[in-house]
């Protein structure tokens, strides 16, 4: 190996090492989202224990907001769901005031899943704002 490529070598091993933790910072689910209809708007923090997650719906779209809809502004509709690994929480989900079992997963730093059975099965992608 020529000096040349080792030195290439450290210094992409230190780049690596050192980008590694932002990389992790960008991938928080923490944040203000919007959902991929633009019906829903929803905030996402660490809840609990800080691994925990939870989400409020923040606003509704002005084509969805009907007296139901605009009674469920300012609820949790995640209420701390439980990490199963790095980008992913399971637990009680809410869609349109109902209670079903979820999961919500980060794609990428800018897309939220979130995928709820309850009879049938939805998903719905989030894009942060």
């Amino acid at each position: 190996m020529s000096k040349t490529t080792t030195i290439l070598a450290c210094a992409g091993l230190a780049l690596a090492l050192f980008a590694a933790p932002v990389l992790a910072q960008d991938l928080s689910p923490e944040g203000r989202w919007q959902s991929e209809d633009g019906e829903a708007r929803v905030e996402v923090t660490l809840c609990g224990d800080g691994t925990a997650l939870c989400a409020k719906l923040i606003g509704v779209a002005e084509k969805v907001a009907t007296e139901k809809n605009l009674a469920l502004v300012n609820t949790l509709v995640v209420d701390q769901a439980q990490r199963t690994s790095d980008n992913s929480w399971v637990g009680t989900v809410y869609f349109n005031g109902e209670a079903a079992e979820g999961e919500i997963v980060l794609k990428s730093a800018d897309t939220i899943s979130v995928h709820g059975c309850k009879g049938l099965c939805q998903t719905i992608d989030f894009y942060r704002l």
